[in-house]
């Protein structure tokens, strides 16, 4: 299993990773996910990569110069945790895209 299979997860069915659909419990799920693999020496490149360039990425797209985690950043901006949450499986997608 690799983090595109965690995102198609929370895009197809949220509640198998986070009961109350949250994008905060998703960062935490998917940030646990990822220090697992990295422990393991199982990291993709692309888990690299969106390791080490999401949350610069997420800053930048909305303009947020304050230290604030991707998570966090979208929920302030959707306003919801379930209209984050889908918000970022987009953003996910985009950023993948255009690695």
């Amino acid at each position: 299993m690799n983090l595109s299979d965690i995102v198609k997860i929370l895009e197809e069915r949220p509640g198998m990773i986070t009961p109350d659909k949250s994008i905060l419990e998703a960062h935490f799920f998917i940030n646990g996910f990822l220090m697992c693999k990295e422990m393991n020496c199982t990291l993709t490149d692309s888990e690299c990569f969106f390791k080490k360039e999401f949350n610069k990425w997420i800053a930048n797209l909305y303009n947020c110069n304050i230290s604030q985690s991707w998570a966090a950043i979208i929920l302030f901006n959707e306003g919801t945790q379930i209209g984050a949450l889908v918000k970022f499986g987009e953003l996910f997608n985009e950023f993948m895209r255009n690695k």
